[in-house]
């Protein structure tokens, strides 16, 4: 009896164990395609249980849907703690560009803090182009969370705490498993602040007074019209 009590909590001992072990790892076959598309760059030590940094998520995410302007390189900065020098420049400007980033109230992006499961699967929304959708179903986190769940960004990731801080194991999975949802490609490169505030108007509409309305009547024309040829192109790429 006592033998075979031993042998049972030596298998829970080696089943936990193997669990642990494959937390920490991931599939081979992914670093491949991530390191192939140049993602992440080759090396020994992924560091896969360390926490991600904003900048380093912001250049994995940008490389992975192209979402990046190498001319960015020396220009003026649009956050006080991201200079010209440094090595994420051209991924952070162009990302706030596009709205896939805003940065804090103090005009800082705190590029080598860590990030939230929420935060990144935002930044992974906007930078596939379904910005525009994910506030008009409530904006962050909730319309963005609404996405991510559509095309499985979180699959694999294994979290209660969409607020703790992503590992950079978790962060390569739900890059990864963003490359097979599908890119809006006419939202690339072309989602200007300028629309995203209309959009805003657009969801105030509701509190808006009569007299209001009738004098930015031609403003929803125009708006209402915009969308909808977005949405024929989208149904065609």
């Amino acid at each position: 009896m006592m033998k075979k009590t031993f042998l049972i909590a030596l298998s829970i001992l080696t089943l936990t164990s193997s669990l642990n072990a494959f937390a920490s790892t991931l599939d081979d076959n992914i670093i491949e395609d991530l390191e192939k598309f140049h993602i992440v760059e080759k090396s020994d030590d992924l560091r896969l249980d360390d926490h991600i940094t904003r900048a380093e998520v912001i250049k994995m995410v940008s490389v992975a849907t192209g979402n990046y302007d190498i001319d960015h390189v020396g220009i003026s900065p649009i956050f006080s703690d991201v200079l010209p020098t440094h090595w994420a420049v051209k991924y952070i400007q162009t990302a706030w560009e596009n709205y896939i980033i805003q940065g804090y109230d103090d005009n800082t992006f705190r590029p080598e803090n860590s990030i939230t499961y929420n935060e990144l699967q935002k930044i992974i929304v906007s930078a596939l182009g379904y910005t525009q959708y994910a506030e008009m179903q409530g904006g962050y986190p909730d319309g963005y969370l609404t996405y991510s769940e559509k095309y499985n960004i979180m699959n694999n990731i294994d979290t209660s705490d969409s607020n703790a801080y992503v590992t950079r194991k978790d962060a390569m999975q739900m890059i990864y498993n963003s490359l097979d949802a599908p890119l809006l490609v006419y939202m690339q490169n072309k989602l200007s602040r300028r629309r995203l505030n209309n959009l805003r108007l657009w969801m105030a509409w509701r509190w808006a007074s009569p007299i209001w309305i009738i004098k930015n009547a031609l403003r929803w024309r125009i708006f209402i019209i915009n969308n909808l040829i977005l949405q024929i192109k989208s149904r065609i790429y």
